[in-house]
């Protein structure tokens, strides 16, 4: 099974530089779907791309990759600027209760669950 339409034109918005088109594209690697093959390094590339340029789902998708290590080399202190930057965009997720739920682990950032994407279909972003 090849990319859906959809993932194609995500790629091809992804590449010339559009935020939403990162973002979607990091989601479908960061799930496997839209047929593309599953790949946490891959969506954590494409939502620092989307975060980089303001967009604030990445931001705190991003945010969680760093939390987790998932895609990224695990680091509290970047989780926290993406979550910041997040939350003063207006994403709950962002909030300065979750920054301060991060601190208060002692640094190791680790936490059961699906993914980045499975905490939003379970409704906590």
């Amino acid at each position: 099974m090849g990319l859906s339409k959809l993932a194609k034109g995500w790629r091809k918005g992804a590449v010339k530089g559009n935020a939403e088109d990162q973002y979607q594209l990091a989601r479908c690697y960061a799930e496997g779907d839209e047929g593309v093959k599953r790949d946490k390094v891959a969506s954590a590339a494409w939502w620092g791309k989307g975060a980089a340029q303001g967009h604030v789902d990445a931001q705190c998708d991003l945010g969680v990759c760093h939390e987790r290590g998932d895609g990224v080399e695990q680091s509290l202190e970047l989780a926290v600027t993406f979550y910041r930057q997040a939350a003063e965009a207006g994403h709950a997720s962002g909030s300065p209760r979750r920054i301060l739920c991060i601190l208060q682990r002692g640094g190791s950032g680790r936490r059961s669950g699906s993914g980045v994407v499975g905490e939003r279909r379970r409704g906590r972003r």
